[in-house]
């Protein structure tokens, strides 16, 4: 049987204007947010066959007409994300004497009476075990040996090992105002999340400008417009001294 899977992105619609691009919802600030409407079946029918699964639809902030004063918000918080429930894990110890005891059993069905061996555990003459040896044997990086010691008392908790106490953070700045004639959104915004497991996180940083002007005559015609310059970043699991994947074990 060949699986085969098709990621269709669900169209964005922010303020009017359409992306297919899904990261778009990471560069915008969930404070800037007026309405968000889902829509689905007959409701997005409107906007096509790329729209089956859905349209997204988000108004952003602005300001109002005939404002008496200038509306100005910060907000700004701080927590911090921990592991909880952690999985249970064998220490080098637990380890080393289940691993033994499945090659004892693999021996005992192959009819074999010589005690097995292991290139870990088997210990000095490489028949009696198991053994925990005090460097790890055998471990190379690229090919390249090397020489890393085992942690005494139980070896290394590598969930430990792993995750941190991740720290989160958040500045939100914005100001609106409106006269009869011309009304105003301002706001900048920056976050900066680190994630529960080590070398992961993320970070955004936005500024939003929305404005609309009635002009003319009898103020019939109403032009305005809609900024966003954002930036995001997403770290998923780099060592930055080494570049390269972080292996979770």
């Amino acid at each position: 049987m060949v699986l085969v899977r098709v990621t269709i992105p669900i169209p964005c619609i922010f303020d009017g204007v359409q992306t297919d691009d899904n990261n778009a919802l990471n560069n915008i600030n969930p404070a800037d947010i007026k309405q968000l409407t889902v829509l689905k079946d007959a409701a997005a029918a409107i906007y096509g066959a790329r729209a089956s699964n859905g349209v997204i639809i988000i108004t952003t902030n602005g300001g109002s007409y005939n404002m008496d004063k200038p509306t100005v918000s910060l907000d700004i918080y701080t927590g911090f994300s921990k592991l909880v429930n952690s999985v249970d894990m064998l220490n080098v110890d637990q380890h080393a004497a289940v691993l033994w005891e499945s090659l004892v059993n693999q021996q005992a069905i192959n009819g074999l009476t010589a005690p097995p061996s292991h290139a870990q555990y088997g210990g000095a003459d490489g028949n009696s075990g198991p053994v925990v040896p005090t460097t790890v044997q055998g471990a190379a990086i690229n090919g390249v040996p090397y020489t890393t010691t085992v942690k005494p008392n139980g070896g290394t908790d590598w969930i430990d090992a792993i995750t941190q106490t991740a720290p989160t953070s958040n500045v939100s700045f914005s100001v609106a105002n409106g006269t009869e004639t011309g009304k105003y959104y301002l706001s900048a915004s920056y976050l900066n999340r680190e994630g529960i497991q080590n070398y992961t996180g993320f970070k955004r940083g936005n500024i939003r400008a929305n404005s609309e002007f009635r002009v003319g005559d009898n103020k019939r015609l109403t032009v305005g417009q809609h900024l966003n310059v954002a930036f995001s970043r997403a770290t998923k699991g780099t060592d930055s001294s080494s570049d390269g994947r972080l292996n979770s074990l």
